[in-house]
Protein backbone atom coordinates (compact mmCIF):
# COMPACT_ATOMS: atom_id res chain seq x y z
CA UNK A 1 0.00 0.00 0.00
CA UNK A 2 1.11 3.42 -0.74
CA UNK A 3 2.28 6.04 2.08
CA UNK A 4 -1.05 8.60 2.36
CA UNK A 5 -0.47 11.77 4.42
CA UNK A 6 -1.55 11.27 8.33
CA UNK A 7 -3.30 14.95 7.90
CA UNK A 8 -6.10 13.23 5.35
CA UNK A 9 -6.57 10.38 7.27
CA UNK A 10 -6.47 11.23 10.95
CA UNK A 11 -9.87 11.85 12.11
CA UNK A 12 -10.92 8.29 10.33
CA UNK A 13 -12.82 5.11 11.78
CA UNK A 14 -11.34 1.95 10.96
CA UNK A 15 -14.08 1.40 8.60
CA UNK A 16 -13.49 4.95 6.84
CA UNK A 17 -9.83 4.30 6.44
CA UNK A 18 -10.00 0.87 4.97
CA UNK A 19 -12.70 2.24 2.55
CA UNK A 20 -10.55 4.92 1.41
CA UNK A 21 -7.57 2.51 0.75
CA UNK A 22 -9.85 0.60 -1.54
CA UNK A 23 -10.50 3.92 -3.28
CA UNK A 24 -7.03 5.05 -3.61
CA UNK A 25 -5.85 1.65 -4.59
CA UNK A 26 -8.49 1.42 -7.24
CA UNK A 27 -8.12 4.85 -8.77
CA UNK A 28 -4.28 4.70 -8.72
CA UNK A 29 -2.92 4.24 -12.01
CA UNK A 30 0.36 1.37 -12.85
CA UNK A 31 3.05 3.08 -13.56
CA UNK A 32 4.73 0.22 -15.69
CA UNK A 33 1.87 0.85 -17.89
CA UNK A 34 2.19 4.52 -18.15
CA UNK A 35 5.45 4.31 -18.92
CA UNK A 36 5.08 1.46 -21.94
CA UNK A 37 2.34 3.86 -23.45
CA UNK A 38 4.81 6.43 -23.61
CA UNK A 39 7.51 4.81 -24.90
CA UNK A 40 5.86 2.93 -27.47
CA UNK A 41 2.43 4.92 -28.34
CA UNK A 42 3.45 8.42 -27.07
CA UNK A 43 3.40 9.79 -30.04
CA UNK A 44 -0.05 9.88 -30.70
CA UNK A 45 -0.84 10.71 -26.35
CA UNK A 46 -2.38 7.61 -25.29
CA UNK A 47 -0.29 7.98 -21.96
CA UNK A 48 -1.60 11.10 -21.38
CA UNK A 49 -5.24 9.57 -21.68
CA UNK A 50 -4.17 7.00 -19.60
CA UNK A 51 -3.62 9.12 -16.70
CA UNK A 52 -5.82 11.50 -17.14
CA UNK A 53 -4.64 14.62 -19.04
CA UNK A 54 -7.00 14.81 -21.98
CA UNK A 55 -6.16 18.30 -23.17
CA UNK A 56 -2.98 17.07 -23.85
CA UNK A 57 -3.62 13.92 -25.13
CA UNK A 58 -5.68 15.77 -27.70
CA UNK A 59 -2.67 17.81 -28.73
CA UNK A 60 -1.13 14.83 -29.28
CA UNK A 61 -3.28 13.73 -31.46
CA UNK A 62 -3.57 17.02 -33.57
CA UNK A 63 0.38 16.97 -33.78
CA UNK A 64 1.02 13.15 -34.10
CA UNK A 65 1.89 13.67 -38.22
CA UNK A 66 5.36 15.70 -36.25
CA UNK A 67 8.04 14.11 -34.48
CA UNK A 68 7.75 16.57 -31.55
CA UNK A 69 5.06 14.34 -29.78
CA UNK A 70 7.25 10.76 -30.14
CA UNK A 71 10.20 12.64 -28.67
CA UNK A 72 7.97 14.21 -25.68
CA UNK A 73 6.19 10.85 -25.35
CA UNK A 74 10.35 9.59 -25.50
CA UNK A 75 10.89 12.25 -22.33
CA UNK A 76 7.32 11.78 -20.74
CA UNK A 77 8.46 7.92 -20.27
CA UNK A 78 11.54 9.14 -17.88
CA UNK A 79 9.27 11.34 -15.86
CA UNK A 80 5.92 9.92 -15.65
CA UNK A 81 6.29 7.05 -12.97
CA UNK A 82 7.51 10.52 -10.39
CA UNK A 83 4.44 12.51 -11.96
CA UNK A 84 0.78 12.24 -12.37
CA UNK A 85 0.12 8.66 -12.08
CA UNK A 86 -0.17 8.50 -7.96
Amino acid sequence: MQFVDPACTANMTMEQLSWFSAEYEHARRDELIGVLLAIFLGCFGVHQFYIGRKGLGVLYLCFCWTVVPALAGLVDAFFMPCEALK
